[in-house]
C-alpha cells in the first residue's frame, strides 16, 4: 500500500521508502511525510499494522480525526453494516478492546465530525461499557454535524474538563445538550451552537441562563437567535474574557425567518459591560428595533458588527437604530447590515430618503467594509457616494445592494461615482455597487483618477449599461490591470434582462482587452527602467 501510494510522491517521499520500516516508524518526519499520501482509511490501517511505531509519530496520524472517524472506532472492535446502512460492531467489547483503543485515543486532539454511518446504538454501548475516567484524554476540540448533536452518549463520551472548543450543527432537543455542556462549562473558551432554526422554550431558557453563567472562561460564543433573550445578553455583558459574540445566520439573507418565542428581546448595553467585546453578530425580527437598542456609553473596542433587521422596520426606525450605534461604536472597522426596509410610496427610491436613512453613518471613520443589503433597490446619486468616499478614507471592501432588483430609473447612480472611491479609497481592494452607467457623467476623469494596484474586484449587480466603447474605456481606465471586472447577478436568473447582459457582456470583453493592453505597457516600461 505504501509503495503504491508513494510511487506520485516527491524525492524525498522516495527516499523514505529506502529507511529501515523501524526507523521510519519512529521520525515523525517520515510519518507526516508517508501519511501526506494516505487516505484515512489507509492512516487507521497504518497506525495499527506498524507495531513498531513509537508515540510521537502515531500522535500525528491521530492528532485531527474527521472522516477518518469510523477507522478509530474500528480498533475497539469490527464494524459492520446494520439494515439501515448505519454501523455498529459486530460483537460484544471488552477490557481488553478498550485497553487497545484508549492507547490511540489518547492522541486525539481534534474530532471534527461533519457526519458519520456510525449507529448511535454504539455510541450507547461504549458508553455502558467504558472504563472509569476520560475516553479522549488530549482532545480539545470537537465540532458536531447535523447527525450526531442529538447524542448525549457521544457527548458523555467526548466532554471532558479539557476540552476548549466546542461546535455542534443543530440539535434536538436542545435541553439536553445544555445540561451536558454545563458538565465542561467553566473549561470552554469557544462554544459554537449553530442552530438558527432553534426555538426557545421556558425549561431550555432556564437551563441556557444556568449554562451562561457558568461559562466563566468564554471567548467565542454563537447562539441561536432564539437564544440571546435580554437576560442572556445581560449575563454576557459581563463575561470578562468575551470578545466575539454571535447569532447564528441562516446563510441567506432572503431566507424564512422562524418568530421570536415570547421572551424580552431588548439589547442593553451597561456602561461597564463588554469591555472586551471585539465582535457582535445580533438579528431584531421586530417592527421598531431602534425602541429596543439601549447603549448607555461608549464601546470603543468593538470593531466588527454585524445586524440583521428582518422584521420589515420603516426607514425611520432603522436610522434612529444607525444614531445609536454610530456615537458609540467609534472603533467600527467592519459594518455588515441585512434590512428588509419598508418605507412609504417607494421612497427608498428617492435619493434624498434614502441618504438620510445611512448619513449617521458617516461619522465611522475608521470603516475598513461595509456591507449594506436590503431586499429592495436603495437608490442615491454620486455625490452621496462621493461624502461616503470622503468619510471613510480607510475603506478596503464595499458593498452595496448587490442582491436587490435594479430596474430602469431605480437608481441615479454614473459611472461617475467610480471616481470618488478611487480617488479618496486608495486602500480599496473590492467594490461593488450597482449604477446606471447610460446616464451622462457627473464627472469627467480628467485628471485620470484610478485605482490603486491593491484595487483587484468591481462587481456592478443588475446594472444597467451604457454605450458599449465609451463605458468599457471608461471602466478599464480606473482599473489596475490585474483587476477583475463582473457583472453577472449571483441571484437573478440568466434570462432576466437578455439585451442588457448581452451588452455587459461585450463591455466585458473589451474591459479586458484593454487591461490586457495596460498590463503589456506596464511590461515594457519596467523592462525599459
Amino acid at each position: 500500500m505504501i509503495s503504491g501510494r508513494t510511487e506520485s510522491a516527491n524525492k524525498d517521499g522516495m527516499l523514505a521508502l529506502h529507511v529501515q520500516p523501524s526507523k521510519l516508524w519512529s521520525i515523525p518526519e517520515l510519518v507526516d511525510l508517508v501519511a501526506s499520501h494516505c487516505s484515512p482509511s489507509q492512516l487507521a490501517t497504518l497506525a495499527q499494522v506498524n507495531r513498531a511505531i513509537s508515540d510521537i509519530p502515531l500522535s500525528r496520524l491521530y492528532n485531527k480525526v474527521s472522516s477518518n472517524f469510523h477507522n478509530l472506532l474500528s480498533i475497539l472492535a469490527p464494524l459492520e453494516a446494520e439494515s439501515d446502512h448505519s454501523l455498529n460492531f459486530v460483537r460484544p467489547l471488552e477490557k481488553s478492546d478498550w485497553i487497545r483503543f484508549l492507547h490511540y485515543a489518547k492522541f486525539v486532539k481534534e474530532l471534527l465530525i461533519s457526519d458519520t454511518t456510525v449507529s448511535p446504538d454504539a455510541f450507547c454501548v461504549m458508553d455502558a461499557t467504558r472504563p472509569p475516567g476520560d475516553v479522549f484524554l488530549s482532545l480539545r476540540r470537537f465540532d458536531a454535524g447535523p447527525s450526531l448533536g442529538s447524542s448525549s452518549y457521544l457527548c458523555r463520551l467526548v466532554f471532558h474538563p479539557k476540552l476548549r472548543v466546542f461546535h455542534a450543527t443543530s440539535w434536538k432537543p436542545p435541553l439536553r445538550l445544555l445540561q451536558n455542556i454545563r458538565t465542561i462549562a467553566n473549561s470552554l473558551q469557544i462554544l459554537e451552537l449553530n442552530d438558527y432554526g432553534a426555538i426557545l422554550d421556558s425549561r431550555t431558557n432556564a437551563e441556557l441562563l444556568l449554562l451562561l453563567v457558568e461559562l466563566t472562561a468564554i471567548v467565542q460564543l454563537i447562539l441561536p437567535p432564539t437564544f440571546l433573550t435580554s437576560k442572556a445578553f445581560e449575563i454576557l455583558s459581563f463575561k470578562e474574557h468575551l470578545q466575539d459574540l454571535r447569532c447564528a445566520t441562516s446563510g441567506y439573507f432572503f431566507s424564512a425567518r422562524p418568530p421570536f418565542p415570547d421572551f424580552e428581546y431588548d439589547l442593553k448595553f451597561p456602561k461597564t459591560g463588554f469591555q472586551g467585546l471585539t465582535t457582535l453578530c445580533i438579528e431584531d425580527r421586530s417592527a421598531r428595533p431602534h425602541e429596543r437598542l439601549s447603549i448607555t456609553a461608549e464601546h470603543k473596542v468593538l470593531r466588527r458588527l454585524r445586524v440583521t433587521l428582518s422584521g420589515e422596520p420603516e426607514l425611520d426606525s432603522v436610522m434612529k437604530w444607525f444614531l445609536e450605534i454610530a456615537p458609540k461604536f467609534t472603533g467600527l472597522t467592519h459594518l455588515a447590515f441585512e434590512g428588509a426596509v419598508w418605507c412609504n410610496d417607494m421612497g427608498l427610491l428617492n435619493p434624498t430618503v434614502s441618504f438620510s436613512m445611512l448619513l449617521p453613518l458617516l461619522s465611522l471613520h475608521q470603516l475598513e467594509t461595509l456591507r449594506f443589503e436590503t431586499e429592495t433597490a436603495v437608490s442615491l446619486i454620486d455625490d452621496h457616494i462621493d461624502q461616503m468616499a470622503r468619510a471613510w478614507p480607510s475603506l478596503r471592501n464595499f458593498r452595496f445592494c448587490s442582491l436587490a432588483i435594479y430596474e430602469e430609473t431605480y437608481t441615479e447612480l454614473t459611472a461617475s461615482c467610480l471616481i470618488s472611491m478611487a480617488e479618496h479609497c486608495r486602500l480599496l481592494e473590492m467594490l461593488t455597487i450597482s449604477l446606471d452607467a447610460s446616464r451622462p457623467l457627473s464627472r469627467n476623469n480628467a485628471s485620470n483618477i484610478g485605482f490603486s494596484d491593491s484595487f483587484r474586484w468591481l462587481y456592478f449587480p443588475d446594472s444597467l449599461p451604457g454605450e458599449i466603447n465609451d463605458t468599457a474605456e471608461f471602466i478599464a481606465d480606473l482599473l489596475p490591470p490585474h483587476a477583475v471586472f463582473r457583472y453577472e447577478s449571483f441571484i437573478l436568473p440568466v434570462d432576466r434582462d437578455p439585451s442588457r447582459m448581452e451588452s455587459w457582456a461585450a463591455i466585458s470583453a473589451l474591459v479586458k482587452s484593454f487591461l490586457r493592453v495596460k498590463h503589456r505597457y506596464r511590461l515594457r516600461g519596467s523592462h525599459s527602467e
